[in-house]
């Protein structure tokens, strides 16, 4: 009976690390695709700025509407010069005055607008040097964003190929992982209730804490595990122990604590990722990940060499 409380143990504590492992596993991969859907190694098109409008065809329409002024302030001229010309000399005298006032008229007018035209033509000039400042300052501005954009494609580029090479060397490990843990499963020796990380870390809880000592029967674990989570002392849902994690802490210890050490290391792979990802010029190897696919190959050895002698 005693051998048989000690296997027990020992097979829980394996499959306790097992699921452990496995949670671990998806939460890096998960990081690592998340983080592989942030890098984006395509250059982004960034527009160039449009030079100004030259001064010459800024003021080519003013001198196209002093033209046209002209030509009606002559047109008129003319026009009147007929229309007074047949009227009799007294006629011709009295308006002789308001001809001459409308030619002086004529004079001054002309000369306004020239005045208006070299103002408006001197106020273009003005404008377009701010604008061709502007423009200079937008190209610099645009050389420098093209470069940085240039480095920043480039640098998620590499990112992106250095953390598909540390995904792809993660998967084979996590897929052994989980053959073993079924293999593990198919010694029956957990019934198929039980099997998921929540019950059998607090199954195995029971174990080392000595509460149980064998897993079927009215003082067995599967009882106690059944009583307590009726009495809501426990939650079976991973989900809902994640999102509920301090409050496991006091009857869900062992899961509190696998669960912590599993996110503790997703924290240390994925900064050792972003920090080999910053220095991928000089650093060929992630020692952090390469640390843990060999604890995950040595614990997934530790325990297929259990259930191959069981």
């Amino acid at each position: 009976m005693m051998e048989k409380e000690l296997n027990s143990k020992e097979y829980l504590g394996y499959a306790k690390n097992l699921e452990a492992t496995i949670y671990t596993n998806q939460k890096i991969l998960c990081s690592m695709a998340d983080e592989t859907h942030k890098c984006i190694w395509e250059e982004e098109q960034i527009d160039k700025p449009k030079p100004p409008i030259k001064a010459s065809l800024r003021y080519s329409y003013v001198k196209e509407k002093a033209f046209t002024i002209f030509i009606v302030f002559i047109v008129s001229f003319i026009s009147l010069s007929i229309i007074f010309y047949p009227i009799n000399i007294v006629s011709r005298l009295y308006f002789s005055v308001f001809k001459s006032a409308f030619i002086v008229s004529i004079v001054i007018t002309i000369l306004l607008i020239i005045l208006l035209i070299q103002l408006e033509i001197s106020y273009i000039n003005i404008s377009y040097r701010n604008d061709l400042k502007s423009y200079e300052t937008a190209i610099e501005n645009y050389d420098k964003s093209v470069i940085v954009e240039k480095e920043r494609a480039k640098a998620d580029g590499l990112k992106l190929d250095y953390i598909n090479t540390q995904y792809d060397e993660l998967i084979p490990h996590a897929l052994e992982v989980e053959k073993t843990l079924e293999n593990l499963y198919s010694l029956n020796i957990i019934f198929p209730k039980y099997r998921t990380m929540a019950a059998i870390t607090q199954i195995c809880e029971y174990f080392e804490s000595g509460r149980c000592t064998e897993l079927a029967g009215p003082n067995g674990a599967y009882n106690l595990y059944e009583s307590e989570l009726r009495m809501n002392l426990l939650i079976d849902r991973l989900d809902l122990v994640i999102s509920n994690l301090e409050g496991i802490r006091r009857n869900q210890y062992m899961l509190y604590d696998e669960i912590c050490k599993g996110n503790q290391l997703v924290e240390e792979v994925l900064d050792s990722v972003n920090y080999a990802c910053k220095k991928i010029e000089t650093i060929s190897v992630n020692t952090s990940i390469s640390a843990y696919n060999t604890k995950i190959i040595s614990d997934n050895t530790q325990a297929i060499r259990f259930y191959e002698s069981y």
